[in-house]
């Protein structure tokens, strides 16, 4: 989940044909993440979880599911100690019956 403040919008085109796109580090990302998603699953970051704090069960890091610890994070940059958030997964079980 990216903030204002950290995402540069672009509007290109002509007339009445034309794009919006985004450009940070959230939207370049997002696309790898889903890689890791199941099928018709959800993949989130470690910052979504935090704003749902109340469904904390709702959520399993994807490095549990794959049973490979690399898994855990999607971008590292070791020389700054920055991990770009652990990747999570939506439990589909749980959302349906926490939406019924």
């Amino acid at each position: 989940m990216a903030y204002q403040e950290d995402v540069v919008w672009a509007l290109t085109g002509l007339g009445e044909i034309s794009e919006v796109t985004t450009c940070s580090l959230h939207a370049s990302l997002a696309s790898k993440m889903q890689g890791y998603a199941q099928r018709n699953g959800i993949v989130v970051v470690h910052n979504v979880v935090a704003k749902t704090a109340q469904m904390d069960d709702l959520f399993t890091p994807v490095c549990s599911r794959t049973n490979d610890e690399n898994d855990r994070y999607i971008f590292q940059v070791p020389e700054k100690t920055f991990n770009f958030s652990a990747i999570t997964i939506i439990k589909r079980s749980l959302v349906t019956k926490a939406l019924m």
